[in-house]
């Protein structure tokens, strides 16, 4: 092989080494990774579907990328503030749990898993399986009172407040520490 024929080859080889660690730096840094990005690109488009995110108020993106595992909830909510969403999840057997989620504090949703499959419970099913609660009505402390404390929790910065795409934002809790700061780009 020649000296020039090397050199481009050389040059070839750095260009995709450089070219791959700026995808990989982008994947990275960017908090909807570069696929994210670019589906919300072709999401307002093609689709016709603006990014509907709606924020918690008191989250910035420079304080959500300071989140990381081992950080107690105490210290998320002094740089994040409350969630817009928060979910609590009992375990129940190895795939089963119970689910609850809460807006400002109030009961929105419970949902029951049993063996993989997700059932979100309409109200007289909820009424029968747990008669003292009630969408809207009940709080986090009573549902606290009733089950304990959650070993898993999920709190939502982020939510689309119809159906439609947005930047997801989420913090998993484990025994009141962060086990996961994570984000995407959910498109629908």
């Amino acid at each position: 092989m020649s000296i020039k024929r090397k050199k481009v080859v050389k040059i070839v080889c750095i260009s995709l080494v450089v070219l791959l660690g700026g995808v990989v730096f982008l994947e990275w840094y960017l908090l909807d990774g570069l696929s994210g990005n670019v589906l919300r690109v072709m999401a307002a488009e093609w689709l016709e579907d603006p990014d509907s995110t709606v924020y918690a108020s008191g989250y910035s993106d420079k304080n959500f990328r300071k989140i990381h595992a081992g950080m107690t909830y105490q210290d998320v909510l002094a740089l994040l503030g409350k969630p817009i969403v928060e979910t609590w999840y009992y375990p129940q057997q190895a795939s089963d749990n119970t689910v609850f989620a809460f807006t400002e504090e109030k009961l929105v949703f419970v949902r029951l898993v049993v063996e993989g499959q997700w059932y979100f419970l309409q109200d007289a099913c909820l009424q029968h399986l747990y008669p003292t609660l009630q969408k809207g009505q009940t709080t986090m402390d009573e549902v606290y009172n009733l089950f304990g404390n959650a070993p898993l929790k999920r709190w939502a910065y982020t939510h689309s407040p119809g159906s439609g795409s947005y930047r997801v934002r989420q913090v998993i809790l484990e025994g009141g520490h962060v086990k996961a700061r994570t984000s995407w780009y959910y498109v629908d």
